[in-house]
């Protein structure tokens, strides 16, 4: 079980690294509990681009959605 929670961790820990989005915000899928902190630096360097800064929108069913907003 300790195994199967660590894989599951593993596996998570890779997926807020793509995400769909533009210069408003962007949507990362498969995002849970353990990883919202990569999806945020994620989404800080997604909305960097557009020299914005990221704010945590909305979590649930395994998705975090951030807007890119002024600093």
């Amino acid at each position: 079980m300790r195994y199967a929670l660590i894989a599951l961790a593993l596996t998570l820990a890779g997926c807020a690294s793509s995400g769909t989005g533009n210069s408003a915000g962007i949507t990362y899928t498969m995002v849970g509990n353990l990883n919202i902190g990569s999806a945020t630096r994620d989404a800080d360097v997604h909305c960097k681009k557009y020299g914005k800064v990221a704010q945590l929108h909305e979590t649930g069913n395994l998705m975090a959605s951030f807007n890119c907003v002024a600093p």
